[in-house]
């Protein structure tokens, strides 16, 4: 083997192990690439386009990839993520709308005390106008 044909075999085997989702040295996660294979081989940039036919096979795996592969882990990681979020927002509904309940609750207590308040001043004033009629009564009674 020259070296050429052992530099297409590491290529190929890293396009393998990407594919299968066993990478050793990229991420799994990573969409299948002609960098990431060439990542994943231990290559430098631009190795893999000495290769065209190879480079074709790498568009062709894009291209199955993208319409094959729907529920990849980053669909998922993506999925959950929305979820929480759309559960945040539930919570964060049910709260503004306790706090709008206990805002009106809040008024009608002030409301309610006012008036207290106000029933409270204008009894003062009776029981003093009263006290001062019954002073009066009690001075035009006595003798003199």
């Amino acid at each position: 083997m020259n070296k050429s044909e052992t530099t297409l075999s590491v290529l190929q085997e890293a396009l393998q192990r990407l594919i299968s989702g066993q990478p050793q040295r990229v991420s799994k996660t990573r969409r299948i690439s002609v960098r990431a294979v060439e990542e994943e081989a231990g290559m430098g940039d631009g190795s893999a386009y000495y290769y065209s036919g190879f480079i074709k096979k790498i568009k062709n795996i894009q291209v199955k990839t993208k319409s094959v592969k729907p529920n990849s882990s980053l669909d998922q990681t993506l999925s959950s993520v929305r979820n929480k979020l759309k559960k945040e927002i539930q919570i964060k509904e049910r709260y503004k709308l306790q706090l709008e309940e206990a805002r009106l609750n809040l008024s009608m207590l002030a409301t309610q005390h006012n008036e207290f308040m106000l029933e409270i001043l204008q009894l003062k004033e009776r029981i003093n106008e009263l006290l001062s009629d019954n002073t009066t009564d009690i001075n035009s009674k006595s003798p003199s």
